[in-house]
Formats: C-alpha cells, sequence, structure tokens
C-alpha cells in the first residue's frame, strides 16, 4: 500500500522537502503510517525533540486524510494523502 504524506511548516524546513511517497506494509492508521515514517527520518526526529515539537515520540501534529480532519487512530488506505500540520493557536 502506498501513500502520500505531505509536511507543513516547521516539519517541511527541516527535511527541506514537502511531500513524500511512502510504502507500508502492516501499518493500518495514521498513527502506524507516521511512527514508520518518523524511522526512517532520524533528522527529523532528532530536530523536532531539540525543538519541542515531539510528545511520547510522535509530532506535535494535526491530521488529514484526502482532506478531512483525522486523529492518529483512524485507519487509513492505498493512496491516502495524509497532511501533518503543526497545530498553533493565537489570539
Amino acid at each position: 500500500m502506498s501513500l502520500v504524506i505531505e509536511l507543513g511548516i516547521p516539519y517541511c524546513d527541516i527535511l527541506s522537502q514537502k511531500e513524500f511517497e511512502i510504502e507500508l506494509v502492516d501499518e493500518r492508521t495514521v498513527g502506524d503510517a507516521m511512527d514508520s515514517f518518523l524511522e526512517h527520518f532520524p533528522k527529523l526526529v532528532r530536530k523536532a525533540n531539540e525543538r519541542g515539537f515531539l510528545r511520547d515520540g510522535r509530532l506535535k501534529a494535526i491530521y488529514t486524510q484526502n482532506g478531512k480532519l483525522v486523529s492518529e487512530g483512524t485507519e487509513i488506505g492505498d493512496g491516502d494523502y495524509i497532511k501533518v500540520i503543526f497545530p498553533i493557536a493565537g489570539g
């Protein structure tokens, strides 16, 4: 199964790339896919951790799947498009 992961700022800035097509084997959820993705990009994990962008080994993020807001527990399918968005709040 393949899917596309699009990283938003600041994550795409760390890797100097925004979009990644990845192949998955046993991953079934958005969270599983992200865990697999992060295993292949230790630089992203290291820099995100240095900047306080990790929580319990996972990116602090909001996810969309094919344009709809989802959680890490949402099931994925072949060809899905996952966006990883840094949560920002302000006033």
